[in-house]
């Protein structure tokens, strides 16, 4: 179906075999179970900070904590913005006319590149999200001021994100059509 050497929407559905996309999805599932054990750690840190209880030594803890969720709150802005950005700019490159030249399965391998970039991305995010309730845990700030809490909002976003860009390949089927629209005119 290879016309003038430039792979068409029909090469890459028959390139689109179960064996990629199943290799897709190991990567998301993988991120996210990741991302879900450190969450475990962080309660588990939490909740063993009980059995030997301290107070907090001031006011500084607090504070060091309050700037990193700050900080955190701009991690996840920029991690956001950006990994649309890398995103979008990376898919525009899978459907190039350079990469269609190649094959389907380069630009298969692109997308998914383009996937893997933006959910690890999005993972920093919820790591960092992740640490700063280490830290807190860690100087007694979280057990005494639950609000900090809300630095796994990123780790969420992130799971939902993950949850709503699953890749199947009715998903991936629809992003080669939009693609290969575009990229044709």
């Amino acid at each position: 179906m290879r016309s003038e050497g430039v792979a068409t929407l029909q090469d890459l559905y028959q390139a689109m075999t179960p064996a990629i996309v199943k290799s897709y999805q190991v990567f998301y599932f993988g991120n996210a179970v990741g991302v879900l054990i450190f969450c475990f750690v962080v309660l588990f840190l939490f909740l063993q900070s009980f059995s030997n209880p301290s107070a907090p030594t001031g006011p500084e803890p607090e504070h060091y904590v309050l700037m990193l969720t700050m900080l955190h709150f701009v991690v996840i802005a920029v991690a956001y913005v950006g990994a649309s950005f890398v995103y979008r700019t990376m898919l525009q490159r899978a459907f190039s006319p350079g990469q269609r030249a190649v094959s389907a399965a380069a630009i298969l391998s692109s997308i998914r590149l383009a996937g893997i970039v933006r959910l690890a991305i999005m993972e920093w995010a919820a790591f960092f999200g992740l640490v700063v309730l280490v830290v807190a845990t860690q100087q007694w700030v979280l057990q005494h001021a639950p609000e900090y809490w809300v630095n796994l909002i990123s780790t969420i976003i992130m799971f939902g994100f993950a949850y709503a860009t699953f890749p199947t390949r009715a998903r991936l089927e629809e992003l080669s059509r939009v693609g290969m629209s575009e990229a044709t005119g």
